[in-house]
């Protein structure tokens, strides 16, 4: 079981302010969710499979790095697979009606050494109640997930800058490798390498190890942080963590309730809260985090975490 390196998660991570409300005036503009995202719609440019929906939101996030001379290349990407329904979001899918992503990561490309943030978007499914979706709540969703990468950018440029490397490229290799930062779940800790199949309790030990590395307990710290303060404010969001945390609330923000008892150690549980406290003081101007409107959701029960976890994973891939 990995443990976490409180050395390196000492400070905390800051992002520019640019990757706030211009960032979210970018998704809200975008108006994405009224593009078709089916697969009705299913286009494929440059070898990339994207609905009218993807295409959409990856033209505006596109335009706001260009306005902001941010050098990160953004790709909002359809699933291919969607025969099996894992990414095909209907009302017997276990993911909120709202929350329309599967995954995002951060990643260095190895040709050309671009800095890329993809964002992987479900596709909707025939019988998809559209008048059901929260806009606010999708919203939130994709900024706190693409504020989550970003925060991977910075744990890198600061590796970078600590290890005097020159490049973010060779630091990100040195990351991918150290399975206490980026756990594979290619590898025989957690699969039969013959077979490619999960080990008993392969998959459930690999979702461990992942969400206990030190940088994902930052950065899920950093989302659930801002997540809490805009629903709750301030002052609300420390009382929560002060108190019990009850996971099967569906009013906490998944960054928090995806950390479960029986799932990861109480170490790890007590390092999160103590993480998500310094990011909500460092919050100067809660203000400037209120949602657009309150967001409703559905209720997400703990107990489903494993059979989900793969719509709810975030990386650094």
């Amino acid at each position: 079981m990995s443990q976490c390196n409180s050395s390196l998660i000492q400070e905390l991570t800051k992002l520019p302010s640019k990757f706030y409300a211009s960032l979210d005036r970018a998704v809200e503009s975008s108006k994405f969710w009224t593009q078709d995202n089916t697969d009705h719609s299913w286009l494929v440019r440059a070898r990339q499979p994207q609905t009218e929906a993807a295409k959409r939101l990856q033209d505006y996030l596109r335009a706001f790095a260009r306005d902001n001379n941010t050098n990160i290349i953004f790709y909002v990407e359809s699933p291919i697979d969607v025969e099996s329904g894992t990414y095909t979001l209907g009302p017997d899918h276990p993911a909120n009606l709202s929350d329309w992503l599967f995954n995002a990561n951060f990643g260095v490309s190895e040709s050309s050494g671009r800095k890329k943030l993809t964002l992987d978007l479900m596709i909707l499914a025939d019988d998809y109640d559209i008048s059901k979706l929260n806009v606010s709540r999708l919203i939130n969703h994709v900024v706190s997930t693409i504020r989550h990468e970003l925060v991977h950018y910075v744990q890198t440029k600061k590796q970078m800058s600590d290890r005097g490397e020159r490049t973010m490229l060779s630091t990100f290799r040195k990351m991918k490798k150290d399975p206490r930062q980026v756990p594979t779940e290619d590898s025989p800790k957690y699969k039969n390498m013959e077979t490619g199949e999960w080990l008993s309790g392969g998959q459930e030990h690999y979702y461990r190890d992942y969400l206990e590395a030190h940088i994902e307990v930052d950065a899920y710290a950093f989302e659930a942080a801002e997540l809490l303060a805009k629903k709750f404010g301030k002052q609300g969001a420390i009382d929560i963590l002060r108190r019990k945390i009850n996971f099967d609330d569906p009013n906490l923000p998944t960054a928090l309730t995806k950390y479960v008892p029986g799932l990861v150690g109480q170490k790890i549980q007590d390092a999160l809260k103590k993480r998500i406290y310094s990011y909500i003081m460092d919050i100067e101007n809660p203000s400037s985090l209120e949602e657009v409107s309150r967001s409703t959701c559905t209720n997400e029960k703990s107990s489903d975490i494993l059979r989900k976890w793969i719509r709810s994973v975030i990386t650094i891939t």
